[in-house]
Protein backbone atom coordinates (compact mmCIF):
# COMPACT_ATOMS: atom_id res chain seq x y z
CA UNK A 1 0.00 0.00 0.00
CA UNK A 2 1.14 3.43 -1.04
CA UNK A 3 1.56 6.03 1.88
CA UNK A 4 -1.28 7.76 3.04
CA UNK A 5 -1.57 11.52 1.80
CA UNK A 6 0.08 14.26 4.26
CA UNK A 7 -3.47 15.18 5.84
CA UNK A 8 -4.66 11.79 7.10
CA UNK A 9 -1.39 9.98 7.39
CA UNK A 10 -1.24 7.90 10.51
CA UNK A 11 1.66 7.94 12.74
CA UNK A 12 4.43 5.70 12.51
CA UNK A 13 4.22 4.70 16.05
CA UNK A 14 3.26 6.20 19.50
CA UNK A 15 5.61 5.76 22.05
CA UNK A 16 4.50 6.40 26.03
CA UNK A 17 6.64 8.20 28.11
CA UNK A 18 7.58 6.49 31.26
CA UNK A 19 7.71 8.16 34.55
CA UNK A 20 9.66 10.85 35.67
CA UNK A 21 10.78 10.39 39.14
CA UNK A 22 11.33 13.08 41.71
CA UNK A 23 14.85 13.80 40.84
CA UNK A 24 14.03 14.58 36.91
CA UNK A 25 11.32 16.17 38.20
CA UNK A 26 12.32 18.77 39.94
CA UNK A 27 15.32 19.24 37.20
CA UNK A 28 12.49 19.52 34.97
CA UNK A 29 10.49 22.46 36.42
CA UNK A 30 13.68 24.36 37.83
CA UNK A 31 15.15 24.08 34.06
CA UNK A 32 11.89 25.81 32.93
CA UNK A 33 11.79 28.16 35.20
CA UNK A 34 15.74 29.39 34.16
CA UNK A 35 17.33 27.79 37.44
CA UNK A 36 19.36 24.84 37.98
CA UNK A 37 17.34 23.55 41.30
CA UNK A 38 14.82 23.81 43.22
CA UNK A 39 14.71 25.23 46.83
CA UNK A 40 12.98 23.13 49.46
CA UNK A 41 9.25 24.34 50.12
CA UNK A 42 9.20 24.62 45.75
CA UNK A 43 10.64 21.00 44.87
CA UNK A 44 7.85 19.39 48.10
CA UNK A 45 4.91 21.38 45.90
CA UNK A 46 6.67 19.64 42.96
CA UNK A 47 6.84 16.17 44.41
CA UNK A 48 3.18 16.57 45.65
CA UNK A 49 1.51 17.49 42.24
CA UNK A 50 3.49 16.30 39.16
CA UNK A 51 2.48 12.84 39.09
CA UNK A 52 5.69 12.01 37.36
CA UNK A 53 4.22 13.77 34.38
CA UNK A 54 6.71 15.64 31.77
CA UNK A 55 4.00 17.54 30.56
CA UNK A 56 2.24 18.01 33.98
CA UNK A 57 5.27 19.03 35.38
CA UNK A 58 6.20 21.62 32.61
CA UNK A 59 2.82 23.65 33.07
CA UNK A 60 2.98 23.42 37.10
CA UNK A 61 6.25 25.52 36.37
CA UNK A 62 4.44 28.04 33.72
CA UNK A 63 1.76 28.24 36.12
CA UNK A 64 4.28 29.51 39.01
CA UNK A 65 5.77 32.09 36.93
CA UNK A 66 2.31 33.36 35.78
CA UNK A 67 1.76 33.96 38.76
CA UNK A 68 4.63 35.55 39.95
CA UNK A 69 4.90 33.05 42.96
CA UNK A 70 8.48 32.54 42.11
CA UNK A 71 12.04 34.00 42.17
CA UNK A 72 15.54 32.63 41.16
CA UNK A 73 18.00 33.29 43.42
CA UNK A 74 21.71 32.50 42.53
CA UNK A 75 20.82 29.39 40.12
CA UNK A 76 18.15 28.35 42.89
CA UNK A 77 14.07 28.50 42.47
CA UNK A 78 12.41 30.12 45.32
CA UNK A 79 8.87 30.68 46.38
CA UNK A 80 8.11 34.31 47.18
CA UNK A 81 5.51 33.96 49.86
CA UNK A 82 5.57 30.21 51.24
CA UNK A 83 2.55 31.26 53.38
CA UNK A 84 0.42 32.29 49.88
CA UNK A 85 -1.66 30.22 48.61
CA UNK A 86 -0.56 28.61 45.28
CA UNK A 87 -3.16 27.79 42.27
CA UNK A 88 -2.32 24.58 40.55
CA UNK A 89 -4.10 22.33 38.75
CA UNK A 90 -5.07 18.86 40.99
CA UNK A 91 -4.33 16.61 37.59
CA UNK A 92 -3.41 16.88 34.17
CA UNK A 93 -6.96 16.38 33.13
CA UNK A 94 -7.88 19.65 35.00
CA UNK A 95 -5.07 21.29 33.14
CA UNK A 96 -5.85 20.54 30.33
CA UNK A 97 -9.52 21.77 30.23
CA UNK A 98 -8.81 24.76 32.60
CA UNK A 99 -6.80 25.62 29.24
CA UNK A 100 -9.53 24.88 26.91
CA UNK A 101 -11.97 26.97 28.74
CA UNK A 102 -9.65 29.67 28.55
CA UNK A 103 -9.99 29.81 24.57
CA UNK A 104 -12.50 31.81 22.86
CA UNK A 105 -15.93 30.02 21.89
CA UNK A 106 -14.67 29.83 17.78
CA UNK A 107 -11.45 28.21 18.63
CA UNK A 108 -12.12 25.92 20.88
CA UNK A 109 -14.44 24.04 18.27
CA UNK A 110 -11.54 24.35 16.02
CA UNK A 111 -9.68 22.83 18.59
CA UNK A 112 -12.11 20.09 19.53
CA UNK A 113 -13.27 19.43 15.65
CA UNK A 114 -9.15 18.69 15.01
CA UNK A 115 -9.13 16.22 18.29
CA UNK A 116 -11.52 14.19 16.11
CA UNK A 117 -9.53 13.94 13.10
CA UNK A 118 -6.67 12.84 15.29
CA UNK A 119 -3.03 13.51 16.48
CA UNK A 120 -1.85 14.81 13.30
CA UNK A 121 -4.45 16.45 10.75
CA UNK A 122 -4.57 18.11 7.80
CA UNK A 123 -5.05 22.36 7.76
CA UNK A 124 -6.96 22.12 4.91
CA UNK A 125 -9.32 19.62 5.82
CA UNK A 126 -9.88 21.25 9.23
CA UNK A 127 -10.66 23.94 7.51
CA UNK A 128 -13.23 22.80 5.41
CA UNK A 129 -14.71 21.24 8.02
CA UNK A 130 -14.90 24.05 10.34
CA UNK A 131 -16.12 26.19 7.33
CA UNK A 132 -14.15 29.75 8.19
CA UNK A 133 -10.77 30.57 7.74
CA UNK A 134 -8.45 28.99 10.77
CA UNK A 135 -5.06 30.63 10.53
CA UNK A 136 -5.52 32.79 13.47
CA UNK A 137 -7.35 29.85 15.36
CA UNK A 138 -4.28 27.57 14.60
CA UNK A 139 -2.06 30.56 15.72
CA UNK A 140 -3.84 30.60 19.03
CA UNK A 141 -3.78 27.46 19.69
CA UNK A 142 0.38 26.87 18.65
CA UNK A 143 0.69 30.06 20.81
CA UNK A 144 -1.40 28.06 23.89
CA UNK A 145 0.11 24.90 23.48
CA UNK A 146 -2.41 22.90 22.35
CA UNK A 147 -1.05 22.10 18.45
CA UNK A 148 2.49 22.28 16.48
CA UNK A 149 2.92 22.95 12.94
CA UNK A 150 4.71 21.18 10.45
CA UNK A 151 5.11 21.13 6.91
CA UNK A 152 5.63 18.50 4.07
CA UNK A 153 6.03 18.43 0.81
CA UNK A 154 4.06 21.90 0.48
CA UNK A 155 1.22 20.65 2.44
CA UNK A 156 0.66 21.93 5.73
CA UNK A 157 -0.32 19.79 8.60
CA UNK A 158 -0.52 20.35 12.36
CA UNK A 159 0.18 17.93 15.12
CA UNK A 160 -0.90 17.51 19.03
CA UNK A 161 1.65 18.24 21.01
CA UNK A 162 1.07 15.01 22.65
CA UNK A 163 -1.56 12.10 22.90
CA UNK A 164 -2.10 13.31 26.27
CA UNK A 165 -3.62 16.31 25.44
CA UNK A 166 -5.37 14.92 22.49
CA UNK A 167 -7.32 12.18 24.47
CA UNK A 168 -8.33 14.87 27.20
CA UNK A 169 -9.64 17.27 24.32
CA UNK A 170 -11.68 14.88 23.01
CA UNK A 171 -13.12 13.30 25.70
CA UNK A 172 -14.77 17.30 25.81
CA UNK A 173 -16.92 16.84 23.23
CA UNK A 174 -19.65 14.10 23.50
CA UNK A 175 -23.13 12.85 21.85
CA UNK A 176 -24.78 14.85 19.31
CA UNK A 177 -21.61 17.89 19.30
CA UNK A 178 -19.85 14.60 18.84
CA UNK A 179 -21.63 13.58 15.99
CA UNK A 180 -21.86 17.02 14.07
CA UNK A 181 -18.24 17.04 14.02
CA UNK A 182 -17.78 14.01 12.33
CA UNK A 183 -20.47 14.76 10.29
CA UNK A 184 -18.69 18.11 9.36
CA UNK A 185 -15.41 15.87 8.74
CA UNK A 186 -17.17 13.34 6.75
CA UNK A 187 -18.35 16.16 4.59
CA UNK A 188 -14.65 17.72 4.46
CA UNK A 189 -13.64 14.64 2.90
CA UNK A 190 -15.98 13.97 0.22
CA UNK A 191 -15.33 18.11 -0.65
CA UNK A 192 -11.46 18.48 -0.79
CA UNK A 193 -10.06 14.90 -1.84
CA UNK A 194 -13.52 14.42 -4.57
CA UNK A 195 -11.02 13.91 -7.05
CA UNK A 196 -9.12 11.05 -5.44
CA UNK A 197 -11.74 10.04 -3.04
CA UNK A 198 -11.16 6.11 -3.47
CA UNK A 199 -8.15 7.10 -1.20
CA UNK A 200 -9.82 8.10 1.51
CA UNK A 201 -12.97 5.63 1.57
CA UNK A 202 -11.66 4.58 5.21
CA UNK A 203 -11.70 7.56 6.90
CA UNK A 204 -14.86 8.59 4.86
CA UNK A 205 -16.83 5.48 6.22
CA UNK A 206 -15.39 5.96 9.69
CA UNK A 207 -16.55 9.70 9.94
CA UNK A 208 -19.84 8.59 7.88
CA UNK A 209 -20.73 6.09 11.17
CA UNK A 210 -19.72 8.51 14.27
CA UNK A 211 -21.84 11.22 12.25
CA UNK A 212 -24.80 9.38 11.66
CA UNK A 213 -24.44 8.70 7.79
CA UNK A 214 -24.71 4.82 8.64
CA UNK A 215 -25.66 3.52 4.44
CA UNK A 216 -23.17 6.01 3.42
CA UNK A 217 -20.41 4.75 5.79
CA UNK A 218 -22.05 0.71 4.66
CA UNK A 219 -21.63 2.01 1.10
CA UNK A 220 -17.72 3.32 2.07
CA UNK A 221 -16.57 0.46 3.63
CA UNK A 222 -17.57 -2.20 0.75
CA UNK A 223 -15.85 0.39 -1.94
CA UNK A 224 -12.87 0.25 0.97
CA UNK A 225 -13.48 -3.86 0.83
CA UNK A 226 -13.35 -3.54 -2.88
CA UNK A 227 -10.31 -1.42 -3.00
CA UNK A 228 -8.25 -4.02 -0.77
CA UNK A 229 -9.24 -6.88 -2.67
CA UNK A 230 -7.69 -5.61 -5.61
CA UNK A 231 -4.10 -4.58 -3.73
CA UNK A 232 -4.56 -8.23 -2.92
CA UNK A 233 -4.89 -7.27 1.02
CA UNK A 234 -6.90 -9.53 1.75
CA UNK A 235 -7.30 -9.82 5.35
CA UNK A 236 -8.40 -6.03 5.68
CA UNK A 237 -10.57 -6.52 2.84
CA UNK A 238 -12.70 -8.84 4.80
CA UNK A 239 -12.22 -6.94 7.49
CA UNK A 240 -13.90 -4.10 6.25
CA UNK A 241 -17.23 -6.01 4.67
CA UNK A 242 -17.18 -7.20 8.07
CA UNK A 243 -17.84 -3.38 9.73
CA UNK A 244 -20.21 -2.75 6.80
CA UNK A 245 -22.28 -5.54 7.22
CA UNK A 246 -22.39 -4.48 11.08
CA UNK A 247 -23.85 -1.05 10.71
CA UNK A 248 -26.35 -2.45 7.80
CA UNK A 249 -28.15 -5.21 10.24
CA UNK A 250 -28.20 -2.39 12.97
CA UNK A 251 -30.28 -0.72 10.35
CA UNK A 252 -32.39 -3.73 9.52
CA UNK A 253 -35.49 -2.67 11.82
CA UNK A 254 -35.13 1.28 11.81
CA UNK A 255 -35.56 1.88 7.84
CA UNK A 256 -34.19 0.50 3.84
CA UNK A 257 -36.29 -2.58 4.28
CA UNK A 258 -35.14 -4.69 1.25
CA UNK A 259 -32.84 -2.70 0.71
CA UNK A 260 -30.86 -2.48 3.56
CA UNK A 261 -31.20 -6.51 3.08
CA UNK A 262 -29.57 -6.54 -0.15
CA UNK A 263 -26.99 -4.82 0.84
CA UNK A 264 -26.14 -7.33 3.65
CA UNK A 265 -26.10 -9.94 1.31
CA UNK A 266 -24.29 -8.47 -1.62
CA UNK A 267 -21.32 -7.78 1.79
CA UNK A 268 -21.82 -11.43 3.01
CA UNK A 269 -20.90 -11.90 -0.76
CA UNK A 270 -17.86 -10.45 -1.26
CA UNK A 271 -16.99 -11.69 2.34
CA UNK A 272 -17.72 -15.37 1.53
CA UNK A 273 -15.59 -14.62 -1.93
CA UNK A 274 -12.05 -13.21 0.06
CA UNK A 275 -12.34 -15.69 3.26
CA UNK A 276 -12.51 -18.50 0.26
CA UNK A 277 -9.02 -16.97 -1.20
CA UNK A 278 -8.13 -16.65 2.23
CA UNK A 279 -8.16 -20.70 2.64
CA UNK A 280 -10.95 -20.17 5.18
CA UNK A 281 -13.62 -22.05 3.90
CA UNK A 282 -15.65 -22.97 6.62
CA UNK A 283 -16.12 -19.32 6.93
CA UNK A 284 -16.35 -18.44 3.51
CA UNK A 285 -19.04 -21.14 3.47
CA UNK A 286 -21.14 -19.27 5.96
CA UNK A 287 -21.34 -16.15 4.58
CA UNK A 288 -22.14 -17.93 1.17
CA UNK A 289 -25.14 -19.45 2.65
CA UNK A 290 -26.43 -16.10 4.11
CA UNK A 291 -26.47 -14.33 1.31
CA UNK A 292 -27.59 -16.80 -0.85
CA UNK A 293 -30.79 -17.04 1.90
CA UNK A 294 -31.38 -13.25 1.82
CA UNK A 295 -30.92 -12.74 -1.71
CA UNK A 296 -33.55 -15.37 -2.08
CA UNK A 297 -36.16 -13.87 0.13
CA UNK A 298 -35.71 -10.19 -1.33
CA UNK A 299 -35.17 -11.46 -4.82
CA UNK A 300 -31.58 -10.24 -5.32
CA UNK A 301 -31.39 -13.06 -8.69
CA UNK A 302 -27.63 -10.99 -9.31
CA UNK A 303 -26.05 -12.34 -5.90
CA UNK A 304 -28.02 -15.32 -6.02
CA UNK A 305 -26.18 -16.28 -9.14
CA UNK A 306 -23.03 -14.92 -7.22
CA UNK A 307 -23.82 -16.43 -4.21
CA UNK A 308 -24.18 -19.88 -6.50
CA UNK A 309 -21.34 -19.05 -8.72
CA UNK A 310 -18.91 -19.02 -5.18
CA UNK A 311 -20.55 -21.87 -3.81
CA UNK A 312 -19.86 -23.93 -6.89
CA UNK A 313 -16.05 -23.32 -7.34
CA UNK A 314 -15.86 -23.48 -3.28
CA UNK A 315 -17.12 -27.50 -3.13
CA UNK A 316 -14.78 -27.81 -6.37
CA UNK A 317 -11.90 -26.95 -4.08
CA UNK A 318 -12.99 -28.91 -1.21
CA UNK A 319 -12.63 -31.77 -4.31
CA UNK A 320 -16.72 -32.36 -4.13
CA UNK A 321 -17.28 -32.80 -7.46
CA UNK A 322 -20.97 -33.64 -7.53
CA UNK A 323 -22.16 -30.74 -5.69
CA UNK A 324 -20.13 -28.90 -7.66
CA UNK A 325 -21.59 -29.51 -10.84
CA UNK A 326 -25.07 -29.15 -9.51
CA UNK A 327 -24.85 -25.83 -8.41
CA UNK A 328 -22.59 -24.49 -10.71
CA UNK A 329 -25.84 -26.05 -12.97
CA UNK A 330 -28.20 -24.64 -11.24
CA UNK A 331 -26.59 -20.76 -11.75
CA UNK A 332 -25.69 -20.98 -14.93
CA UNK A 333 -29.35 -21.49 -15.79
CA UNK A 334 -30.31 -18.66 -13.65
CA UNK A 335 -27.78 -16.39 -15.67
CA UNK A 336 -28.96 -17.35 -19.04
CA UNK A 337 -33.05 -16.59 -17.45
CA UNK A 338 -32.11 -13.32 -15.70
CA UNK A 339 -29.68 -12.50 -18.75
CA UNK A 340 -26.00 -12.36 -16.81
CA UNK A 341 -24.02 -12.23 -19.62
CA UNK A 342 -20.67 -11.84 -17.09
CA UNK A 343 -22.23 -14.88 -14.77
CA UNK A 344 -22.87 -17.02 -17.67
CA UNK A 345 -19.19 -16.94 -18.74
CA UNK A 346 -17.60 -17.12 -15.10
CA UNK A 347 -20.36 -20.06 -14.82
CA UNK A 348 -19.66 -21.68 -17.83
CA UNK A 349 -16.03 -21.59 -17.28
CA UNK A 350 -16.54 -23.15 -13.77
CA UNK A 351 -18.03 -26.10 -15.02
CA UNK A 352 -15.62 -26.74 -17.56
CA UNK A 353 -13.10 -26.76 -14.59
CA UNK A 354 -15.55 -29.37 -12.80
CA UNK A 355 -15.44 -31.68 -16.38
CA UNK A 356 -11.58 -31.43 -15.75
CA UNK A 357 -11.28 -32.79 -12.82
CA UNK A 358 -13.57 -35.83 -14.03
CA UNK A 359 -11.48 -36.06 -16.65
CA UNK A 360 -13.49 -35.02 -19.48
CA UNK A 361 -11.13 -32.95 -21.29
CA UNK A 362 -13.84 -32.84 -24.53
CA UNK A 363 -16.77 -31.69 -22.23
CA UNK A 364 -14.64 -29.20 -20.89
CA UNK A 365 -12.93 -27.97 -23.99
CA UNK A 366 -16.69 -27.22 -25.63
CA UNK A 367 -17.80 -25.35 -22.26
CA UNK A 368 -15.09 -23.09 -22.64
CA UNK A 369 -15.80 -22.68 -26.11
CA UNK A 370 -19.51 -21.88 -25.38
CA UNK A 371 -17.75 -19.07 -22.78
CA UNK A 372 -15.65 -17.73 -25.73
CA UNK A 373 -18.33 -17.32 -27.95
CA UNK A 374 -20.46 -15.76 -25.55
CA UNK A 375 -17.68 -13.54 -24.23
CA UNK A 376 -17.61 -12.44 -27.91
CA UNK A 377 -21.09 -11.44 -28.05
CA UNK A 378 -20.92 -9.00 -24.86
CA UNK A 379 -20.01 -5.24 -24.81
CA UNK A 380 -18.80 -5.55 -21.85
CA UNK A 381 -15.97 -8.21 -22.73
Amino acid sequence: RGEWPNGLREPDALVRMASLDETRQSRLVAEVLGAKSLGQGLSDIVAATGNGSALFATEIANSLKDQGAVVVRGGEALLLDASKDIELPVTLEAMILAKVDQLANEVKTTLQIASVLGVRFSSALLQEAVGVSIVEHLEALERAGFVQSESERGATACSFVSQQVLEVVKKASVGQQLREYHGRIAAAIESIYRDQLELHFEHLAFHCARGGRLLDAARNYEMVGDRLRRLAELDRSVKSFHRGISILESLQDSAGGDLVLEGIAALHLKAGEVSSLLGDQATAQRHLQVAQEIAEEVGAIEIDVGCLTALGQLYLSKGRLQIAKMIIEQGLSQARVSRLPMAEVELLLALANVHLEFGEVDEAKVLQEQALERAKRDPHF
